[in-house]
């Protein structure tokens, strides 16, 4: 049976690429997502998006190659991610606000968690189109950084996924 992309088994996943967070010219700072989307409605299919920014070698020095996002929460919620602790937190005080406003309030919030870095959390998040299932609705990182194929900023507000915040402290071993 095919499922569309706002029922809660829809698996999106948040990926990094082997050279994220290297030197590499042009491959060391994107992430793609992947996912069924619903902007290309009325049918919906398996797409992919991408964004540039702090992400993915944030994600990658906190350890993680890529995030999976299953099922959907009972409230609104945010991921916080801190080297290998990962928190699933209330993300009610948020819900409603804009993508930049919901990236200072975890900047804020989170502070510099970790004594041996200077850098603050990495965020993707959605604004008020992602939480009202907008099909169109992009997932935003840092303030030009955008996911816009495939509507996953109403897939995650379909979720009461508000945003995903990681910093990490860790390095990448080039072989």
């Amino acid at each position: 049976k095919t499922i569309g992309g706002f029922d809660p088994r829809n698996i999106v996943t948040i990926m990094t690429s082997p050279l994220s967070g290297t030197l590499v010219p042009g491959a060391s700072s994107r992430t793609e997502v992947q996912g069924i989307g619903v902007q290309s409605s009325p049918i919906e299919w398996f797409t992919r998006s991408n964004f540039g920014g702090r992400f993915a070698p944030m994600l990658k020095y906190a350890g993680w190659d890529g995030i999976v996002i299953e099922g959907k929460a009972d409230k609104p919620v945010w991921v916080d991610i801190r080297n290998g602790k990962v928190e699933i937190r209330d993300a009610r005080q948020l819900w409603g606000l804009d993508t930049w406003k919901t990236q200072q309030e975890i900047w804020k919030e989170i502070g510099n968690p970790e004594q041996s870095t200077a850098q603050r959390p990495a965020v993707l998040t959605i604004g008020p189109a992602g939480e009202n299932l907008c099909r169109v609705a992009c997932l935003i990182h840092d303030a030009g950084n955008a996911s816009g194929q495939g509507g996953f900023g109403g897939v995650w507000g379909s979720k009461n996924l508000k945003a995903i915040s990681v910093i990490g402290t860790g390095s990448i071993g080039i072989a």
